[in-house]
């Protein structure tokens, strides 16, 4: 991490000194808390205050459906925060738009902004390959792959970094679909079966459960899952109909 930047901002009820005040408070909290949660010295810290933050505001009225969303926008394009802008507000039919800013507006601009910048490493794969085994999670799915890629297809190290890829990324269909390949070409149907059965809606996971049960010798079950990939626009699908039916007929 080169910086972590931390900017403070309040809502505009109250006056400005005192908001600018919480805004500095609200950001030096936040650093002490990094300080104390992650151990971060305090000198990697900008903090940063603005006080009372209208252009948030603006923002927020200028896409909602406020009825006086106009009137609003007028007073805070045009009337000084000196020069009486709150007050102005607060008369705006009888009080009630301000109080419901109050209540649904104010609160999101009581807030810290953040911006962290950091030097990324140059990727590794041996350090990639232990990472994998003890913390799988800092890796990103194309790290993992360039792992699974400096072994053999057919090797049990390939099939277990598939299995930590669908694991740590279990709505990744691809590397679910991959780790199944690996225990189809290990020729165990049933571990495959447990990565595709999520993916059933899947044309590809559909034609790779088709060569499970075919594996199975469940001729009938493969055949429904080629058709099922097939009619879905499966190209390996109809191979693999193809090659499962000349099969049943060599067997009959």
């Amino acid at each position: 991490m080169t910086n972590f930047t931390i900017s403070g901002y309040a809502s505009p009820e109250d006056t400005y000194e005192r908001n600018m005040l919480l805004s500095q408070r609200r950001a030096e909290t936040f650093a002490r808390y990094m300080e104390k949660k992650y151990g971060y010295a305090r000198d990697r810290f900008n903090v940063q205050w603005f006080g009372e933050d209208w252009e948030g505001l603006r923002k927020a009225v200028e896409g909602s459906s406020l009825t006086d969303k106009e009137a609003v926008l007028d007073i805070i394009d045009n009337v000084g925060i000196n020069e009486g802008r709150e007050k102005r507000l607060m008369e705006l039919n009888g009080g009630s738009t301000y109080r419901l800013m109050l209540r649904e507006y104010f609160p999101p601009l009581r807030r810290n902004d953040y911006e962290v910048t950091f030097v990324s490493r140059t990727f590794n794969v041996e350090e990639a390959k232990e990472l994998i085994k003890t913390k799988p999670k800092v890796l990103s799915l194309n790290e993992m792959y360039l792992v699974a890629n400096t072994y053999p297809a057919d090797s049990p190290q390939y099939r277990e970094v598939f299995d930590i890829a669908c694991r740590t990324f279990p709505d990744a269909e691809v590397a679910c679909l991959n780790a199944a390949v690996g225990e189809l070409r290990a020729n165990r149907p049933d571990a495959a079966l447990a990565y595709l059965e999520q993916y059933n809606e899947s044309p590809a996971a559909m034609n790779l459960m088709g060569v499970a049960y075919a594996q199975k010798r469940d001729t009938a079950r493969a055949k429904q899952y080629f058709n099922r990939a097939i009619q879905a626009g499966n190209a390996d699908a109809e191979y693999n109909a193809k090659q499962l039916q000349q099969y049943i007929e060599d067997n009959l």
